[in-house]
């Protein structure tokens, strides 16, 4: 057979080139159309997903877009699969959080370090224990660590569950600097949620609403309504009551488990509109 006719056949087994944006973006990346592409397209997808609906850092998005494989394994194993550990320690119940206690207080009489302090702090605030949580946290407010913006967050958190409002805001007020990014939308919804216990109506409003569709609970859907009825403002309220049970609808079973406190009053407050 020619050289040219072999040549040809090799030609016509390729497949065609795939068309349209995402193999546009796969050859200008320089990513074949294999079946590896497509898994890290879709990683890829998910990764920008996760950063857009969880309130990460839009930096993120560019490292993961311009930067295919490297970018979404980064922020896989950076940001995904820990918060997948943090999600599961989430779901502890109070007998092991007593544990984890007498454990860091151990722990802290052999090697006092601030570590183990956050470590306390952060176990008494599952606990509901504040006064000690607060002792904690403001014990690692010392030298080098005095503006450290994580204890400050536990100091705020510990105020909050004790009622002083004020200390709670001088708090978390002081962990909004450039250079401390992390629980951000966390940190601004509960700076609403002083502001609202502070009945600083319109401050608190604007943040629920910047928020509520960050974080990774309908908390502040829920404390988003509960306002706008307080200021009576019905039917916005009854629309952000609506938008929680559109959420429940697409929850897991365990976010479903995790949420219930709010689609419950939602549904509660939605049947008692309906009267």
């Amino acid at each position: 057979m020619p050289l040219f006719q072999i040549m040809l056949g090799q030609a016509e087994a390729q497949p065609a080139a795939p068309q349209g944006l995402f193999s546009t973006y796969l050859a200008l990346m320089g990513i074949g159309s294999s079946i590896m592409s497509f898994v890290f397209l879709v990683l890829t997808v998910y990764c920008i997903v996760h950063v857009i609906r969880n309130g990460h850092d839009y930096w993120w998005i560019f490292l993961i877009f311009f930067m295919p494989m490297v970018g979404s394994l980064v922020y896989f194993f950076a940001v995904i699969l820990p918060n997948a550990g943090a999600y599961k320690y989430h779901h502890k119940n109070d007998r092991d959080y007593k544990k984890d206690l007498m454990r860091l207080e151990g722990k802290l009489q052999q090697v006092d370090t601030i570590a183990t302090r956050i470590e306390l702090g952060e176990t008494c605030l599952k606990l509901a224990m504040y006064e000690k949580a607060r002792d904690y946290f403001n014990s690692c407010l010392k030298g080098a660590y005095a503006n450290d913006a994580y204890s400050l967050y536990g100091v705020s958190q510990a105020e909050f569950g004790l009622g002083r409002f004020d200390d709670a805001l001088s708090a978390i007020d002081r962990t909004f600097t450039d250079s401390y990014r992390d629980y951000l939308n966390e940190r601004l919804l509960l700076k609403a949620k002083i502001l609202d216990e502070q009945d600083k109506n319109e401050e608190a409003l604007a943040l629920y609403a910047d928020v509520e569709n960050k974080v990774s609970t309908q908390e502040a859907y829920g404390r988003h309504a509960l306002l706008l009825e307080k200021m009576g403002k019905d039917k916005d309220a009854e629309l952000v009551f609506r938008t929680i049970l559109t959420n429940s609808s697409v929850m897991s079973s365990a976010a479903l488990k995790r949420e219930k406190q709010w689609i419950d009053m939602a549904k509660r407050k939605l049947a008692l509109k309906a009267k």
